[in-house]
């Protein structure tokens, strides 16, 4: 099993964590959760469900 330790946290601005939402969304769509996303990146549920919302409002029928 490899060890992690040594690396340190890494810190994302706010484009880098929209840009990490978006992808997991389109990626896993509707098989992860609001909180789900939330608790692996660290950001708001809200935010979160602001920026889900904003993929379905922008989307192409």
């Amino acid at each position: 099993m490899a060890a992690y330790g040594h690396l340190q946290p890494v810190i994302w601005n706010e484009q880098e964590r929209r840009c990490a939402v978006i992808q997991i969304i389109c990626i896993k769509g509707k098989i992860i959760s609001i909180t789900q996303v939330s608790e692996l990146l660290g950001i708001d549920r809200r935010r979160v469900a602001e920026l889900r919302q904003q993929l379905k409002d922008t989307r192409d029928p």
